[in-house]
């Protein structure tokens, strides 16, 4: 047992004279009882600084003790370090006996614990036996002596404690082959740099949730053996130590105390022959998964769980065996970052780490440049596979291409390094003969001094012929790029081989140090010249199919990639950006934005200082032939990003950040001057940051996000200054800038408003002044508006702006009042709140505006002002309340003919608000006219949509002439509720068939004015009208068949057609369903049958038997396409949700009798196993209904089952990333419901489900190995 025996007696009496002890060996006594007994009720020891609390030194109550350490039932406890144990026990012991009653004393024991023994200051066995004896007729039930030696002893039962006394004591323990996990977790925490944040122990469990479970298992008791397979030798013990400081603290303790990690055989049978059970951390070095498993029985033969790591070769996946997989470089990225790490150092050791964490450990013990790979046999054979980088071995374009590189056949190469995959800290590994470097960082700088000259003069040769080829997708419209892989368009030449060739030249360039054995200078001219022969005087498709390996050929060699961008921009007007520009779309199937590669790529330059004015001109040059789009990916939004004087993303200082925005504006002026306007303060600044190099380290690890204030307004102010030199010499310029008034520094506003209020301004003609004028006036407006905003200006700013403002100020009524009538009157209300007596002032005040304008009389000087303002109808509206007889006989009927755009809205809103401040008599006096049939129907149509406009419209126009009003009305049903029956009527009548129908839906919601038959027959007239179409508004048309689909008396065969034809609309988006189609098809096997006919092709049609492919016949195609694959109700359901398997047989049947007879019987099959998922529950308890079961349990089922399970899987939809956990998951689940079935004699039904469980296996077993960042 010398591998337990740690603590002696003689160091517990040593350490026994020390201060510190009097708070230690309290602690050592409790955690020594919590991990000896299970069954604790209460256990109450002070320890630390709580030590000296009045009372009892400790109470313990457990039901079963432990040894003969601790007693059964109550015990109290008193402890004490002092020189004389004997004199401390009998104070205590009369103390205890005397506070505590006769009844409490007969059911409890005595317990003085001492770390002193025998010798100096310490107290013989022989006379604790006889204190003992003397004591025992005072009443105690058991009276006990814990001394030095027992203390020792009971420690060898738990040498987790025993090392952790050690820790405190200050000794070493003599023997190895035993650490704790608490001191391997030190171990880890100590190999971090001091200028870093702790190390989180979720770097060793993210990603790894089902190890998690696994291993909880075993502490609690559950499991008593785990087998974890790991990628390094210390991969278990990194994951183990820090799954348990991830726990709370209580448990972590109890769990670590009786854990411990074992190297030595020795060791392993000492710590097997406790009687406590313990967790057992074999070392891989030990052989228990293979040739010592009699170790594994010694364990847990005594009850002790065994925890056993695999490394190199696992010949085939057991659900026994969970697999350490290492996190991917963003995993760990994104963990280091919240545990405040910078993002630049988080970056940096994810590179590092990424996919393989050993090589991250390594890092930290500075042992990066020699891992154990090197010293393999196959050493140079690995570096030249480093420098493929990654490779599919299924693509044969590929395997010619590695040929060329390698200079020998790929089989005999492949073969040798096939053995390596299956070796512990392996850096290539493959999945699905998918071969990849892990840690390449580390790879590079271990393997590169193995790299020959020749190595990279193929390395060059491969990567100009690779990377240079062109992407066949270019053949195809931009509307079908996205379908390139469907037409057979896609690149000869795999995405991994491009992406490790891009790679390694971004290495070869900027870490050329590491290829130690090649000629001086080597390595950065084999990238130049790729770069140079790729990119120089380049086509647009050239860079586009290089667009999202643009940014690391940056790195490869960024004075010869600007030389290539600049290249192509030295014509501007004949630059291929433009070409590249134009193949983009709206970001759905309408094109791709084939420029974000290029923009990152000089993002990631532009942190350089040398490299900063260059990427600011380019950008700018091609910002300024940007003709816009959808994507947010745009050259000046790039530029905006670099410069944000509160996010800046370049490590050049501000005099260079200055110079380059400088340079801008000289060689590109409109760009320059947007982006000066986007770097002032504004409200709405947001950025998601820049591209930052992956190889170059253009970034100090120092670099934090953010600047101080005073940096930050030392950019303000220099900017703003720049910014009001230039707007004083430029009006448009100027404008802008007081638009941005309220966002300056002090000094920039009263530079501006002097500039303002200069002779040189005010002097100018009025309309050359009513922009700035414009600007100001909605300033002051604003900012008294919301005053008590945390925005606003002080009432002191804002007045010296007004006194600005009244300077420029128009005379001429045309521009004074120009503002008065723009499209949103919310900008002219002067208060919050009580918008509508702000809305009658507004209205006041332009019918004054109007006057003013309108003079004498003068109509069309009033016309020629609507012309110019944004909003005609409010200059009609204010008119048709001032105007006078005169002026409205000028209008009417005069302009009610206009074709004028403007004349039109001015007569609308004149002819509105006459109505509605003259009411329904003034439009008795105008009908009274004597005006055409025409001029009556298009004033009435001006007039709002009621039943005393319809009367005046009979009796006015008569049968002969109400066409005219009906066919041209404006039709607006909302508002106050009145009986539309009449109008829907007439609609109808006239053909407007989509009006009468919105008329209708507005009803939908109104029990006492909805009319059934109306509403289908306007449904079903609409059908036959494309116009009518067009005026329907999606939502409310679906709704109002939905109203229909929930009446028991509405006519199935219309509804049946209304659903057909507007089957498009009803999808899961509108909230909408063709429910009678879908009750059609579960009960009419026919037209089931007809649909798929219509949309499947028979296996009895002749090859050349062609059918005519109208656009009707189209129409109809999709129609049944949709309904089929949208079908969501089982045949034979009925009302309650209920199974009637006699009308689901009979349809079964009778389905598959007319398919076989038509030759659709094979996708009938699928097309009904795809519906059958939707299928009940069976009563009985069984997951789906035993008759269904028993259909796609037939023997020739097959498809039917086929279609089943391809259907549970689309249902699946989107999902998350998360390395296999959901697809395990969602195995078990289906392999629960394939023993289910099996249960229940379905077989072959069984054997579907059982393989569609195993497919997501495979799937999970993909997912684990899955690197999103390699993606």
């Amino acid at each position: 047992m010398e591998h337990t025996h740690i603590i002696k007696s003689g160091d517990l009496s040593r350490y026994a004279d020390t201060r510190d002890s009097q708070g230690v060996i309290p602690e050592l006594v409790y955690l020594l009882i919590r991990q000896s007994v299970s069954d604790m009720i209460e256990c109450r020891i002070p320890y630390g600084d709580a030590v000296n609390q009045p009372g009892l030194d400790g109470l313990v109550n457990c039901k079963n003790g432990y040894l003969q350490f601790i007693p059964d039932g109550i015990s109290c406890w008193e402890i004490g370090t002092g020189g004389n144990p004997q004199d401390k026990a009998t104070d205590d012991f009369r103390k205890r006996t005397k506070k505590v009653s006769d009844s409490e004393r007969a059911a409890s024991s005595f317990v003085f614990v001492t770390p002193r023994s025998a010798g100096a200051n310490g107290w013989e066995e022989p006379e604790q036996t006889a204190w003992i004896k003397r004591r025992q007729n005072r009443g105690w039930k058991q009276i006990r002596i814990i001394d030095g030696v027992k203390l020792a002893d009971w420690l060898r039962e738990f040498p987790a404690l025993g090392r952790w006394m050690a820790s405190k004591i200050g000794i070493t323990p003599s023997l190895g082959g035993i650490i704790t996990p608490l001191e391997h977790w030190s171990l880890i925490l100590s190999q971090g740099e001091r200028t870093d944040p702790p190390l989180p122990p979720a770097l060793f469990t993210t990603s790894r949730d089902g190890a998690c479970a696994a291993i909880e298992a075993v502490f609690s008791g559950v499991s008593k053996r785990l087998f974890l397979f790991a990628e390094s030798e210390h991969d278990v013990d990194d994951f183990v130590a820090a799954y348990l400081s991830t726990l709370e603290e209580a448990e972590a303790q109890e769990y670590a105390n009786r854990c411990l990690f074992i190297k030595d055989e020795n060791a392993w049978r000492t710590v097997s022959e406790l009687r406590q059970s313990h967790i057992l951390v074999a070392s891989p070095r030990l052989g228990l998964d293979s040739e010592r498993q009699d170790l594994q029985a010694v364990a847990t033969g005594r009850g002790h769980g065994v925890i056993i790591p695999l490394c190199g070769t696992l010949s085939d996946y057991s659900p026994e065996i969970i697999k350490l997989r290492s996190p991917s470089q963003s995993q760990i990225e994104a963990v280091l970052k919240a545990a405040n790490f910078s993002d630049i150092r988080a970056r940096e050791l994810g590179g590092i780490g990424g996919g393989r964490l050993s090589a991250l450990r390594r890092h930290f013990l500075g042992l990066g440049s020699v891992p154990p790979y090197v010293t393999w046999d196959t050493a140079r054979e690995l570096a030249r596979a480093c420098l493929v980088g990654q490779w599919n071995a299924k693509n044969p374009v590929d395997v010619r291409a590695l040929e060329g590189m390698l200079g020998k056949g790929y089989g005999e190469w492949i073969e040798i390094l096939r053995v390596d995959t299956l070796r512990s800290d392996s850096p290539l590994i493959q999945t699905d003969e998918k071969w990849r470097f892990v840690a390449r960082s580390e790879a590079w700088s271990a393997l590169g001094n193995r790299i020959t000259d020749e190595d990279l003069d193929r390395l060059k040769a491969t990567a100009v012929f690779v990377l240079g080829e062109r992407d066949p997708k270019f053949d195809l419209p931009k509307e079908q790029r996205f379908a390139a892989s469907i037409h057979g368009k896609q690149l000869e030449h795999s995405q991994h081989l491009r992406k490790g060739i891009v790679e390694t030249l971004a290495l070869v360039g900027s870490r050329s140090q590491a290829l130690s054995s090649c000629s001086l200078g080597k390595a950065e001219t084999t990238a130049v010249l790729v770069v140079r022969t790729l990119l120089n005087q380049a086509n647009w498709e050239r860079w586009a199919s290089l667009d999202s390996h643009l940014p690391l050929l940056a790195e490869a060699a960024p004075d010869e990639f600007l030389d290539a961008v600049e290249s192509v921009l030295v014509d501007l007007p004949n630059s291929p950006f433009h070409e590249i520009f134009a193949q983009e779309g709206s970001g759905g199937f309408g094109g791709w934005n084939y420029m974000s590669g290029l923009l990152w790529a000089l993002e990631g330059l532009a942190w350089h200082p040398d490299y900063l004015s260059r990427v600011a001109v380019i950008l700018a040059d091609i910002a300024s032939i940007d003709p816009g789009g959808n994507w947010a990916n745009r050259p000046a939004n790039s530029l905006v990003d670099i410069f944000m004087p509160w996010h800046i993303q370049t490590t050049a200082s501000f005099d260079k950040r200055k110079a380059a925005i400088q340079t801008i504006l000289r060689e590109q002026p409109k760009v320059g001057w947007s982006l000066l306007l986007a770097l002032l303060p504004h409200s709405h600044g947001v950025t998601s940051g820049c591209h930052r190099p992956v190889w170059r380290d253009f970034i100090p690890r120092d670099w934090k996000e953010g600047v101080l204030k005073s940096e930050y307004w030392e950019q303000i102010i220099a900017l703003t200054e720049l910014a009001v030199e230039l707007a004083k010499e430029d009006s448009e310029r100027l404008v802008e800038l007081v638009n941005r008034l309220s966002d300056l520094p002090k000094s920039a506003q009263d530079s501006i408003l002097n500039h303002l209020s200069s002779d040189g301004i005010v002097s100018l003609p009025e309309p050359e002044r009513l922009p700035v004028w414009d600007k100001l006036d909605k300033l002051v407006r604003r900012h008294r508006k919301f005053f008590d905003a945390d925005w606003a200006l002080p009432e002191e700013t804002v007045a010296k702006i007004e006194g600005t403002a009244k300077l420029l100020i128009p005379s001429s009524p045309e521009l004074k009042y120009h503002h008065l009538f723009n499209d949103r009157d919310f900008d002219l209300f002067n208060e919050k709140g009580n918008y509508e007596e702000q809305r009658k002032r507004l209205n006041v005040v332009r019918q004054a505006a109007v006057s003013e304008i309108l003079g004498n009389g003068n109509l069309t000087k009033c016309l020629g002002f609507a012309k110019k303002v944004a909003s005609p109808y409010e200059v009609g509206r204010a008119l048709g309340v001032i105007a006078s007889d005169d002026i409205e006989d000028a209008i009417l009927p005069a302009l009610l003919d206009s074709g004028d755009d403007t004349e039109a809205r001015v007569v609308a809103g004149f002819v509105w608000a006459r109505f509605w401040n003259l009411k329904i008599g003034w439009v008795d006096t105008v009908l009274k006219r004597d005006w055409n049939p025409e001029h009556r129907a298009k004033f009435l149509t001006l007039l709002s949509f009621d039943e005393e406009i319809w009367e005046r419209v009979s009796s006015n126009l008569g049968e002969a002439h109400e066409a005219l009003y009906w066919r041209n009305a404006q039709v607006n049903p909302y508002g106050q509720e009145r009986d539309l029956t009449f109008a829907i009527e007439k609609l109808l009548t006239y053909r407007r068939e989509g009006a009468a129908v919105m008329c209708v839906a507005c009803t939908a919601d109104d029990t006492s004015r909805f009319d059934e038959t109306l509403a289908t027959r306007s449904l079903i007239a609409v059908l036959d009208s494309e116009d009518g179409i067009k005026e329907l508004d999606n939502y409310d048309t679906v709704e109002l068949i939905k109203r229909l689909q929930k009446s028991e008396t509405a006519d199935q065969d219309a509804l049946f057609r209304i659903e057909w034809n507007f089957l498009p609309w009803l999808d899961r988006f509108s909230s909408g369903s063709p429910i009678t189609l879908e009750k059609r098809l579960a009960s009419d096997p026919a037209f089931f049958a007809e649909a798929v006919r219509l949309v499947f092709r028979s296996k009895k049609d002749s090859d050349d038997c062609a059918k005519e492919n109208d656009e009707q016949r189209q129409h109809l195609v999709r129609n049944a396409y949709k309904l089929l694959t949208e079908w969501k109700y089982c045949p034979g359901i009925k009302e309650d949700g209920t199974l009637d398997v006699k009308a689901f047989n009979e349809w079964i049947n009778e389905t598959r009798r007319i398919t076989e007879e038509t030759g659709h019987a094979e996708v009938a099959q699928i097309q009904i196993g795809h519906m059958l998922t939707c299928a009940p529950p069976d009563p009985g308890g069984l997951w789906i209904h035993e008759a269904v079961a028993t259909v796609l349990n037939y023997r020739d089922t097959g498809r039917m089952r086929s279609g089943f399970t391809t259907e549970l899987f689309n249902q699946r939809g989107v999902y998350n990333f998360t390395h296999g956990q959901e697809e395990r998951e969602l195995a078990k689940q289906n392999r629960e419901k394939a023993e289910a079935l099996d249960t229940r004699g379905f077989t072959r039904f069984a054997t579907a489900m059982r393989e569609f469980a195993e497919q997501y296996n495979r799937e999970a077993e993909l997912e684990e190995k899955r690197d999103l960042s390699e993606e």
